[in-house]
C-alpha cells in the first residue's frame, strides 16, 4: 500500500528475495521467503527507506569474526545516495550511508571483495564514478577513487581485470575501464580503456556470462541484444551476435 507502490528493483539471495518500490508513503523494502518459490511469504510488514532505490545487491560479509548478511543500495536520496542495511535473520537495520557532494542520484553499483564500485547521474561539476573501501562497514567508508563519465552510470559490472560500465552518453554507452584505480584520477575519462556504440542500452541492461558480455536495449526498433566477446578490449569491440526483436 501506500501513494506510489509500483515494485521497481529485486534481488535473489538464497531463500530470501528483497524487494523495492519506487518511494512512498508506506514501505518500499520488503522481504520474502521463497523456500517455496511459488509461494513467497513476506515476512514482517516491510522497512521504511523514504527513497527510490535504484539498484539492490545483497552479499554475506564477515565483521568482527561474525559473517552477517547485508543490504547495498544506490538511491535518489540527496543524503543518502549510498547505503548500507544489515539485514541478518530478517532484522533490518540501516548501518552506514554515505552523503556524496551535489544532488545526483545513485543509479548504481557492484561489490567485489573489500571494494564497492558505485555509480551516479552526470555531473557536471564532479565525478559520476566512485571507488568505496568497504573492508570494514562500521565506519565512514573511505573513497579508493574516483573518475569522471560526463554521463549517467546505469549499471555496473566486473571482472578481475576490467569494470563494465552503461551509460547514456551518445555513442559511448557501453564502456571499459581497468580496474586499477590508480589510474583513475578524476578527470574524465581517466582509466577508461574503451568503449562502444550502443544506443538505447537498458538500465542495467549489460550481464556477463563466461567470456561473453551480452548488451540488452530499450529500443522496439534498432537491435535488442548483442553478444560481445569480454577478453579482448585492447583492441576494437567487435559484435559475436545480434538478435533484432524476439
Amino acid at each position: 500500500t501506500g501513494s506510489f507502490p509500483q515494485g521497481y528493483r529485486i534481488f535473489a539471495y538464497g531463500n530470501r528475495l528483497y524487494l523495492t518500490t519506487r518511494e512512498t508513503a508506506g514501505f518500499e523494502l520488503h522481504i520474502f521467503n521463497i523456500s517455496s518459490p511459488e509461494f513467497p511469504i513476506e515476512i514482517g510488514n516491510g522497512f521504511e527507506l523514504n527513497r527510490t532505490v535504484n539498484e539492490i545487491y545483497v552479499r554475506e560479509q564477515k565483521q568482527n569474526n561474525t559473517t552477517n548478511k547485508y543490504i547495498f543500495l544506490a538511491s535518489d536520496s540527496n543524503l543518502k545516495e549510498l547505503a548500507i542495511l544489515d539485514v541478518t535473520n530478517d532484522i533490518v537495520s540501516e548501518i552506514n550511508t554515505v552523503n556524496l557532494p551535489g544532488n545526483q542520484d545513485g543509479l548504481s553499483l557492484y561489490t567485489s571483495l573489500d571494494k564497492l564500485y558505485f555509480g551516479r547521474a552526470n555531473n557536471t561539476s564532479g565525478p559520476e564514478l566512485y571507488l568505496f573501501d568497504i573492508s570494514d562497514i562500521n565506519i565512514p567508508l573511505a573513497i579508493l577513487a574516483q573518475s569522471e563519465t560526463g554521463s549517467n552510470i546505469s549499471s555496473i559490472l566486473q571482472t578481475a581485470d576490467y569494470l563494465f560500465l552503461g551509460t547514456n552518453k551518445t555513442s559511448e554507452n557501453f564502456q571499459v575501464w581497468t580496474t586499477n584505480f590508480l589510474e583513475w584520477n578524476n578527470t574524465l575519462n581517466s582509466g577508461r580503456k574503451n568503449f562502444y556504440n550502443f544506443p538505447n542500452l537498458s538500465l542495467l541492461g549489460i550481464e556477463i556470462s563466461e567470456d561473453k558480455l551480452i548488451l540488452i536495449n530499450s529500443s522496439n526498433i534498432v537491435d535488442r541484444l548483442q553478444i560481445i566477446k569480454s577478453n579482448e578490449f585492447n583492441q576494437p569491440i567487435k559484435r559475436l551476435r545480434t538478435i533484432r526483436s524476439w
